[in-house]
């Protein structure tokens, strides 16, 4: 008797089938995986966009803050700016305010001078000597060998603006000297007293300086309390340098008093 086909699957029909049933569940194993992978991307990039908008704004708070802070900077450093011109300006206007006081103070000052050489020779032939400035009329004293003369035509000399006139020569080895006033309206005088020139006392060296030009002929230069002559006497001086004849010996007490322009 012939077998009757069995409702069973067979092995090999089997084998199909499980395959297909592993290839779906494999599908499903990696769909899944696929969608948890999106799911984590979707996330994590939405995570780094949460980061990048909260950067933004940090940087964008930082940017606002650095922008406040170089506004005040500037403010400042523009207030310290202005303050510091004000105050250029304002002390340029004092320094100006004290020039035009000065300046006003002088205009028609009388300036002394003391004890001048007139320029001339003095050779026992010459009767004219020029002062370098000329005097308010009648404030000249002249001197001759420290004795003061008399103003005239009869008597021993006449004065036109800053020329005198001797009634007769001056004899060699005469020592003349004049102190007078002259008008100025722009020259400011400063007093310098007893000012200790600079330069070694160490009886050899012979040139000093002073701090500043003396006005011709107003130094009044001391060796130990002794006053000195000028002239190439004891010393001669051009501008602020004065050179002695003879060195001043080691330990002596050298000064200076007399007046400068400024």
């Amino acid at each position: 008797m012939a077998e009757t086909p069995s409702s069973r699957p067979s092995k090999r029909l089997n084998q199909f089938r499980n395959a297909a049933i592993t290839i779906t569940y494999t599908d499903s194993v990696v769909n899944a995986a696929a969608t948890a992978i999106n799911t984590t991307t979707t996330q994590l990039g939405n995570t780094i966009n949460s980061n990048f908008v909260a950067l933004s704004q940090s940087m964008e708070i930082a940017k606002s803050s650095t922008s406040e802070s170089m506004a005040r900077v500037t403010t400042s450093l523009s207030q310290s700016i202005d303050g510091f011109t004000l105050t250029m300006a304002s002390q340029s206007i004092a320094l100006e305010t004290v020039r035009d006081l000065a300046l006003s103070n002088t205009k028609s000052t009388n300036i002394h001078v003391n004890k001048e050489i007139p320029i001339g020779s003095i050779n026992g032939t010459n009767s004219t000597f020029t002062l370098r400035n000329i005097p308010v009329n009648g404030s000249e004293h002249i001197y001759l060998n420290g004795l003061l003369i008399e103003e005239g035509s009869q008597t021993d000399y006449t004065i036109s603006g800053s020329t005198i006139t001797f009634s007769e020569p001056l004899w060699e080895g005469a020592k003349l000297h004049c102190t007078y006033y002259y008008a100025t309206e722009t020259t400011v005088r400063l007093f310098a007293d007893k000012e200790q020139p600079y330069g070694s006392i160490n009886s050899t060296n012979t040139t000093f300086q002073l701090a500043h030009e003396p006005v011709l002929g107003s130094e009044h230069i001391y060796l130990n309390g002794l006053l000195q002559e000028g002239s190439g006497n004891d010393y001669t001086i051009t501008g602020n340098t004065i050179v002695f004849e003879m060195a001043p010996q080691t330990d002596t007490r050298l000064r200076c008093t007399y007046y400068y322009e400024v």
